[in-house]
């Protein structure tokens, strides 16, 4: 999965398709999107679960950036 990681990072900006990252950090998941997608989830994120809620997996924080527990 490395190599096939390494390979396709080699033909793009460096992001991949979120699935692919793993338990990846957030600057990994932030690179996984254009900013105007980014953007537009942040929106969803902060219509929908502005406490963070739902923050596992590949997390697009709240523009607040709370999570559930005030973290």
């Amino acid at each position: 999965m490395r190599a096939a990681r390494r390979e396709i990072t080699a033909h793009g900006d460096g992001g991949l398709y979120v699935d692919f990252t793993g338990d990846a950090g957030e600057d990994k998941v932030r690179a996984a999107y254009p900013d105007a997608v980014h953007r537009r989830l942040v929106e969803v994120k902060d219509a929908y679960d502005p406490a963070n809620m739902f923050r596992l997996n590949q997390n697009i924080r709240p523009s607040a950036g709370l999570t559930a527990t005030g973290r």
